[in-house]
């Protein structure tokens, strides 16, 4: 199943939870252009059952519990309390400096699709030119590939802004090309 929504999605649930399960398969939730919240009126718990919990930012990772807090980032490790301080080990000792590099995943690029324009290709007598290959040319210099569906139809081309789209058809037979603007 797929779910795709163009500009929100809200759940509210009043009386009861909401429970997310994955039987088999990993759940990912992203917040691919902004922030992402979790919040709680009382606490949130994360937990591990059978690996490790690993929390990785780019910048900087704070840790803030009623008012002391342990800061990192790239210059350093800062902790900070307005009571008592302590530290418990079996075995405390000092290493020289070492740094791991964490691997940051980038997010795909997916358009607004405020513009958006479909192109269909027909012979003089109206047949689809089904199933063919094209590639369009976008004004910002970008390319994509494609073929046409069975009614000579391109994909769906979305874009953030107005720009001008030259389709050409790559067939043996076909050499034409068609041009829109995408408004």
């Amino acid at each position: 199943m797929f779910i795709g929504v163009g500009q929100a999605l809200s759940v509210f649930v009043r009386k009861a939870g909401i429970k997310l399960f994955a039987n088999k398969g990993a759940i990912s939730v992203q917040a691919q252009n902004d922030l992402m919240e979790l919040l709680a009126q009382k606490s949130i718990e994360i937990t591990s059952t059978e690996d490790e919990i690993k929390i990785t930012a780019k910048k900087k990772i704070t840790l803030n519990g009623g008012g002391s807090y342990i800061r990192l980032d790239a210059c350093g490790i800062e902790a900070g309390t307005p009571g008592e301080y302590n530290v418990k080990a079996g075995y405390y000792g000092r290493k020289p400096k070492a740094k791991l590099t964490p691997e940051l995943m980038a997010f795909p690029v997916i358009e607004s699709g405020e513009f958006n324009a479909k192109f269909l290709f027909t012979d003089d007598d109206g047949l689809p030119y089904a199933n063919t290959k094209y590639i369009a040319c976008f004004s910002d210099g970008t390319q994509k590939e494609g073929i046409t569906d069975e009614n000579g139809y391109t994909e769906n081309f979305n874009t953030d802004s107005k720009q001008t789209i030259d389709v050409r058809l790559l067939n043996q037979n076909i050499d034409m090309i068609l041009g829109g603007v995408h408004e």
